[in-house]
């Protein structure tokens, strides 16, 4: 059991926080459309960030915990059908 903790916190990232690519290779790697992200900040189910205070070329960056959450929601949705 103490072998499976670890190796999930080695798996889960610093930060709750990745940047737009990120959340794309993400997506990607749970065979995903990238697409699905707009759809969902459309949808109002993950939000967009932005940190305007540093710039104009700060990065587009999201949550990972809500587009894990979507990625969930879809899933049971499928599951379902």
């Amino acid at each position: 059991m103490l072998g499976m903790i670890q190796y999930r916190n080695m798996l889960k990232p610093a930060s709750d926080k990745v940047k737009q690519r990120e959340a794309w290779r993400y997506l990607k790697g749970q065979g995903l459309p990238v697409s699905l992200l707009d759809k969902w900040v459309e949808d109002g189910i993950v939000k967009r960030h932005k940190d305007t205070t540093k710039g104009q070329n700060t990065p587009v960056w999201y949550r990972l915990s809500d587009i894990q959450s979507a990625i969930v929601a879809l899933r049971t949705a499928e599951a379902t059908e």
